[in-house]
């Protein structure tokens, strides 16, 4: 460092940082008797959302009102109110995802200095996740460790690329014109973080709103009366429309 020449180095590598936690229910009370899916969502300092609903540790405040499984499914047992809580301890990549790392030294005159495009980065196994100035590429589902060396110091971060996530859905109709007693068919697609497309028609959760005019089970959509509807589909906290007009 310059000006410091009696300075030390010591540095650290960081990976963008969860920043905050949503929980996603399709529905918010649970009859007795029944389960519902929770989604975890994580939201990362680098601007990424990640589900975290297998990673994250899950609890309720009352059990035997409701209890929750290792990954987010309620079980209703009684009437009563239940707050059920998530955490997460691990920072964690979705495959085709970028991942910021920077590298920041701190000197032994208390100063510091970003390092993150002076440093020479590496992968132990790049065929998971490639690494070029501290942006690292998430390859492949696995484990590596993330490297860089400067001035004869080494600093490493474990990084777990994990499957790809969901980053966007969409709806194969914005618009649809049916008869009254006629059907059409709407398809649900997901797009995930490595570009790969999902078809979530019969996953999804499909709703009207004017069940007077059309209904919607599944995608397929039945005109009911003359007027207008609204369908939605709804996975994993993402959500499209389509106009229906029942002639």
């Amino acid at each position: 460092m310059s000006g410091g020449s009696s300075a030390t180095l010591h540095f650290a590598v960081t990976p963008a940082v969860l920043q905050s936690l949503e929980i996603i229910s399709s529905r918010g009370e649970v009859p007795s008797g029944l389960q519902s899916q929770l989604t975890a969502l994580g939201h990362f300092s680098d601007g990424s959302t990640l589900d975290v609903s297998a990673d994250a540790t899950w609890s309720s405040s009352d059990p035997t009102i409701a209890s929750i499984d290792t990954n987010g499914l309620v079980s209703a047992f009684s009437p009563g109110v239940a707050n059920v809580s998530v955490s997460v301890n691990d920072v964690r990549v979705a495959k085709g995802l970028s991942f910021q790392f920077s590298a920041v030294g701190h000197y032994s005159d208390s100063s510091s200095r970003d390092l993150t495009s002076m440093g020479a980065w590496s992968a132990d196994d790049a065929t998971v996740m490639s690494i070029s100035k501290g942006l690292g590429e998430a390859l492949s589902e696995g484990d590596t460790v993330i490297r860089i060396s400067y001035g004869g110091f080494d600093a490493s971060a474990t990084v777990k690329v994990t499957p790809a996530s969901l980053t966007s859905v969409s709806m194969s109709s914005s618009s649809m014109t049916l008869a009254a007693g006629g059907v059409g068919s709407l398809i649900f697609t997901g797009t995930y973080s490595d570009g790969t497309l999902q078809d979530l028609t019969l996953s999804a959760t499909w709703t009207s709103d004017d069940e007077n005019v059309a209904t919607v089970s599944g995608g397929d959509v039945s005109g009911i009366s003359a007027g207008s509807a609204l369908v939605t589909g709804s996975y994993s906290g993402m959500s499209d429309t389509s106009a229906i007009t029942v002639q």
